[in-house]
């Protein structure tokens, strides 16, 4: 018999001035959803967003500070990015992305979203599903304009 252990991803990221920090909960593998708490730091008032998706894996946010984009595992069919209004305090949009989504960046002007598209490890050395691609994200107006596709399984990335 073999049991399924959930892991917990925990992951923090506060806006270029410092005046909010966003946290991500939840757990890899299990589709329950996860929460996005957004805290102001000068009042320590602290709201909770609970987002129904799979695991969250990572956030990034805008130049501004106005705009998080919260990337969520997802499964073989695709995973999504949830974007958040940070003053306003809630989840505007979810972008489609490439399955098994895993990390992002964002360019130095806040116009493109990069989203890292990976593997999921069915245990071992094995995998499936390995896309090994970039979705990259007009975040100007939340829409997917491409994917890039890389020939090997292990490729780095940039943006500018």
């Amino acid at each position: 018999m073999t049991t399924v252990v959930p892991i917990q991803i925990t992951n923090e990221a506060a806006t270029p001035d410092g005046s909010y920090v966003l946290r991500l909960t939840g757990y890899v593998y299990i589709k329950n959803g996860f929460n996005i708490s957004i805290t102001n730091t000068l009042t320590k008032n602290t709201t909770l967003l609970s987002v129904n998706g799979l695991g969250p894996r990572d956030i990034v946010i805008a130049p501004n500070g106005k705009t998080a984009y919260v990337i969520s595992f997802g499964t073989s069919a695709g995973s999504y990015v949830y974007v958040v209004d940070i003053p306003y305090k809630k989840v505007t949009t979810t972008i489609p992305v490439g399955p098994f989504s895993d990390a992002a960046g964002i360019s130095n002007n806040g116009s493109l979203l990069y989203v890292i598209n990976g593997c999921y490890a069915t245990g071992g050395h094995s995998t499936m599903g390995c896309t090994n691609s970039i979705s990259i994200v007009n975040t100007m107006n939340n829409e997917l304009i491409s994917t890039v596709y890389a020939n090997t399984s292990s490729f780095r990335w940039a943006y500018d």
